[in-house]
């Protein structure tokens, strides 16, 4: 025969009753007196305010309870027990955990995938808490720190670090910044930083994956801080060029040398175009192989020029 079936209808009105609320029982003085009248609610631990309303609640459900049918209180009564059944085993779905946690906290800490850990672009501060440790975050967490942090070493250090890491935010610290769901977010070169700043030992793993990372992005900071001076650098020497420009006799004199070289040196002969022609290609090619360059305009414009300064007896 099934519970169900064992328990008479008195019997479930007081397990749906027993679901909202404390009960008692009071000896009855008279054998004779009705039983369901020995089912009361205890409110020794109400405040005198609510006693007078919880009892009236409490007698309002007895009363409807018990003017319902077998079939009914039955259909209730089932949906009470199912309820309790599932309370039960979430409770002792906690307990497993809280074993398997006490279990945890009393071995050596859960290992760390810092391959893992070291790509992500942030921390949170539970994380870094975690990771600090040298235990993974994806199992060492508040969470479930929380309830043994007074029981186990590695919990109440847990519990030490974050409060350290936590005024360390609001002071401002340890560096961060805010998501767009305002949760904290903590570069890994910061937390190092500051573990170091704080002599806060730091697990050699953790500390080797991210120094090596830091040393990288240091490089590519210095690169582009090269990249910028040699720009500003180049900035200098054309603002140097065009500060002092060449006066009439200095650029006259500089004309007369070039003009002399190329009728010296090239053979020019001015008034002959072609021949001209060949002439700054040989003065061109004479720079380029001496690693000096020259725009072919330029070339000209300067023999122009100094054919200009020339005797007209020495033009054709």
């Amino acid at each position: 025969m099934s519970m169900r079936n064992m328990k008479s209808k008195e019997e479930k009105i007081k397990d749906i009753l027993e679901e909202k609320y404390r009960l008692k029982y009071i000896i009855p003085r008279n054998p004779n007196e009705n039983p369901k009248r020995l089912l009361e609610v205890d409110l020794s631990k109400e405040n005198e305010e609510d006693k007078a309303k919880i009892s009236e609640r409490f007698n309002a459900l007895k009363s409807e309870l018990l003017a319902m049918s077998d079939g009914e209180i039955d259909t209730l009564w089932r949906a009470v027990q199912e309820k309790k059944h599932e309370k039960q085993r979430e409770q002792n779905e906690l307990e497993m955990q809280r074993i398997e946690q006490r279990h945890l906290f009393n071995n050596k800490n859960p290992s760390v995938d810092y391959d893992y850990w070291q790509k992500m672009s942030f921390w949170d501060q539970y994380e870094v808490t975690a990771l600090l440790l040298d235990a993974s975050p994806k199992i060492v967490h508040w969470d479930n720190v929380e309830f043994y942090k007074d029981q186990y070493p590695l919990a109440q250090k847990y519990a030490d670090l974050l409060e350290v890491a936590s005024r360390a935010l609001l002071t401002g610290e340890l560096k961060h910044t805010k998501g767009v769901t305002n949760c904290i977010q903590i570069k890994p070169s910061d937390c190092i930083e500051w573990a170091q700043s704080k002599g806060i030992e730091i697990p050699e793993k953790l500390v080797g994956k991210l120094n090596y990372q830091m040393k990288c992005m240091k490089c590519e900071h210095l690169k582009e801080e090269n990249l910028l001076l040699i720009e500003e650098l180049d900035k200098i020497k054309i603002e140097n060029t065009y500060e002092k420009p060449i006066n009439t006799k200095e650029k006259e004199s500089m004309l007369k040398i070039i003009i002399g070289m190329a009728i010296g040196g090239y053979k020019y002969q001015p008034g002959l175009k072609r021949q001209k022609d060949s002439v700054i290609q040989d003065v061109l090619t004479d720079l380029e192989n001496n690693g000096v360059g020259c725009c072919r305009h330029t070339i000209q414009k300067f023999i122009v020029e100094g054919c200009a300064l020339l005797p007209s007896s020495n033009l054709i």
